[in-house]
């Protein structure tokens, strides 16, 4: 028969601190496991309050930058059309109107959009945009230069013959613009016979953040420099982006003629045709790759024509009469004809060239003595086989709109 072990009681001697602290500690485990949860929602709700009373500065601060900004607006409102009666006061003749389009700040000053309506004399009423910049100073505002910090930073891009520089904010025009002028670049150096450029030796377009004189400007060293965007005084309903586009492209024609000159000095009497290549060259910007590529092809394209009044003008009428030298204006019925001229010796059934005809103006004096150095037949047969060829082209005209 078994019987249980005897169960044994052991009584330990221990002192008092020795066990207050174990007591102790098993009342802190339990006390913390209870507290924890409570920690862990005390810390959420805290960061729930400064989360709203950073929301709430924000919000107050937002409030004070609305109104130091509406302030600033009314300011420069009330400045503009001070300026106004100030111009009214200063040429009666003139009654202008400034209306404040839009206002944009930075830590430098403020840049202002201004609507401007100037009514003259028996004259209609003209309305234009311009760039106004102001800088704080004491308590009011002064108009200053503009203020270079609104265009960001310096920028350049190249295409295969144009270096650009320009800053941030005209970086969306030279995008625009760059395949556009390359190919047009490309195109009058082709037909003007010229050297193709390398990378090293592209040709330079700086953009200023600046008003430009005649919205654009040829340096004597060949750079070409034009005004920001903003800078331009433009018709506030219009786009200042194509009157410095076509600002360019004559830059870039001028430019290119004078290097296919070179030397030459053109006679007085051949003065329209140097002055009116420009012209031929703006009027078929489009077609030109075209025409360099391919004249025959282009003179099928649909709505080729040359000028219609071409055929009332025989060549000895395209001399440049001494006594209009220095006003082509007095015969600007001309300029149709050498416009005509130059697209038969584009497109015609002719093996001169441009370039050679800019060489002989540098040499021959009249028709009788140019036509057979160039076109290899006498004035006379020129003027027929010119007038044949526009009268041919106009009936091509005739039947493509068919």
């Amino acid at each position: 028969m078994r019987h249980a072990p005897p169960l044994v009681w052991e009584f330990v001697e221990a002192e008092s601190e020795e066990w207050e602290e174990l007591t102790t500690a098993a009342l802190s485990s339990n006390k913390d496991e209870v507290e924890r949860p409570w920690r862990s929602v005390a810390f959420v709700a805290t960061v729930a309050i400064l989360m709203v009373l950073a929301a709430l500065l924000g919000y107050r601060l937002w409030l004070e930058a609305e109104a130091g900004a509406a302030q600033i607006e009314h300011e420069i409102d009330a400045l503009v059309h001070m300026e106004a009666l100030q111009q009214r006061a200063l040429d009666p003749a003139e009654i202008a109107d400034a209306a404040v389009e839009s206002v944009r700040f930075d830590n430098s000053g403020v840049m202002v959009c201004v609507i401007v309506t100037a009514t003259m004399p028996l004259s209609d009423s003209v309305t234009y945009r311009e760039t106004r910049f102001y800088q704080p100073v004491a308590d009011s505002w002064q108009r200053t230069e503009p203020l270079l910090s609104f265009w960001g930073r310096k920028a350049e891009m190249n295409t295969a013959t144009i270096h650009f520089v320009f800053h941030d904010l005209d970086l969306p025009f030279v995008e625009a613009i760059a395949a556009s002028i390359e190919n047009y670049h490309q195109s009058v150096r082709s037909l003007l016979e010229l050297p193709p450029l390398t990378a090293s030796s592209r040709m330079t377009v700086t953009i200023v953040p600046n008003s430009v004189p005649l919205l654009g400007t040829l340096k004597p060293d060949g750079t070409i420099e034009l005004p920001s965007l903003i800078m331009v005084r433009a018709p506030a309903y219009g786009q200042p982006e194509t009157a410095v586009y076509d600002r360019l492209r004559s830059l870039l024609t001028t430019k290119l003629i004078r290097e296919a000159l070179g030397p030459i000095e053109v006679r007085q009497q051949w003065l329209l045709f140097e002055s009116y290549l420009g012209d031929w060259f703006a009027s078929h910007a489009d077609d030109l790759q075209i025409v360099a590529d391919s004249a025959a092809f282009w003179r099928q394209q649909e709505g080729f024509a040359p000028c219609r009044q071409a055929q009332h003008f025989g060549l000895r009428d395209l001399y440049l009469s001494p006594w209009s030298s220095a006003n082509f204006t007095s015969q600007p019925d001309k300029r149709h004809g050498v416009l005509a001229f130059y697209d038969y010796i584009a497109c015609g059934d002719t093996q001169a060239t441009i370039p050679a005809l800019l060489a002989a103006f540098g040499e021959y004096a009249t028709w009788d003595s140019l036509a057979p150095a160039v076109f290899d037949m006498s004035a006379d047969e020129l003027q027929s086989a010119w007038h044949l060829f526009v009268e041919e082209s106009k009936q091509d005209d005739g039947d493509a709109r068919q």
